[in-house]
């Protein structure tokens, strides 16, 4: 009887973080070790908390592969099948599932020396859309999307200089974003408070963009060149999840291509470990006499960037 795809367990998320590893080293791109197992095994917890829904392949009561899927942003993001299962076509059912799982669109990251496992998915109908170095890593990764035949995909915001009419607009952005955090409640005190403070952060030096979906400002940038600074980056809750904030900060390495410099609210873990997961060091942490917060500050550097 063929394993049984399912919802995986709490209880098993160690031994999913296991089967990562041996499906991942079986490349042999990286060997095996406890840190890295410790580091998967952190991971699982992390990732199911931003959106994962995690499944594992069942071989009556032996775990023989594990599929983490986020299906807010049409992403399959682990797909990896134990040594011992590998070869029996487990692979192309838990491809089969995800298809059913998102139907008309499936994102996904591959290291490009992968070959095997991105050669696969080409051969299953997934399209190369772009490469790029992860900054974490180091690994080139190839990126894919599979397609429905006759599905149109939404074209992602454009991101773009803002414009002083929409100051108010992208007040209201920050503050939504900011209070979804849920450290802060949204008010008209909060909203005018950052409706005030956008003019006079542009006078002392902000360049502001937005994301501009045609109907609606889904995001807001603001950077400060000259001091290799960013400032604010925050997406609107409708539009979380989408990888929006991987293309603000893509746009931002695009005008700071060397070194940037920020800082996030201590509290606020969701952000600051999404800034680590994309290269940036943890360098100091101090309390910000105006709010009480405690910031923490980051720095990314280009490699070989002295």
């Amino acid at each position: 009887m063929p394993p049984t795809i399912r919802p995986a367990h709490p209880d098993e998320y160690d031994e999913i973080a296991r089967v990562w590893m041996d499906g991942w080293v079986s490349t042999g791109i990286m060997a095996a070790s406890d840190l890295m197992l410790g580091n998967l095994r952190a991971r699982v917890l992390h990732e199911i908390e931003n959106g994962w829904s995690l499944f594992v392949a069942d071989d009556r009561g032996r775990l023989a592969a594990m599929l983490a899927l986020r299906r807010a942003d049409h992403r399959l993001g682990q797909l990896f099948v134990a040594p011992d299962y590998q070869g029996q076509g487990l692979g192309k059912r838990l491809l089969a599932f995800t298809r059913e799982q998102m139907p008309n669109e499936v994102w996904l990251r591959c290291v490009r020396e992968n070959e095997k496992a991105w050669r696969w998915y080409e051969r299953e109908g997934f399209v190369l859309e772009k490469e790029e170095v992860n900054a974490t890593t180091g690994f080139m990764i190839k990126n894919y999307r599979w397609k429905k035949e006759g599905t149109v995909s939404m074209p992602s915001p454009i991101i773009r200089p803002a414009r002083p009419e929409e100051f108010d607009e992208i007040a209201r952005v920050w503050m939504n974003s900011w209070t979804s955090t849920g450290l802060e409640d949204a008010s008209n005190f909060l909203l005018a408070k950052l409706r005030a403070r956008i003019p006079m952060e542009v006078e002392k030096g902000w360049s502001l963009y937005v994301a501009d979906d045609g109907s609606a400002l889904a995001a807001m940038l603001a950077l400060h060149l000259p001091k290799k600074y960013l400032d604010q980056l925050f997406v609107a809750p409708e539009y979380q999840r989408q990888d929006l904030g991987r293309q603000l900060l893509a746009f931002t390495r695009q005008l700071l291509p060397d070194e940037i410099e920020l800082r996030c609210v201590r509290e606020n873990e969701k952000a600051w470990r999404w800034y680590e997961r994309e290269g940036f060091v943890f360098e100091k942490q101090q309390v910000e006499p105006m709010t009480g917060f405690v910031m923490k500050y980051y720095r990314w550097k280009k490699d070989g960037t002295g």
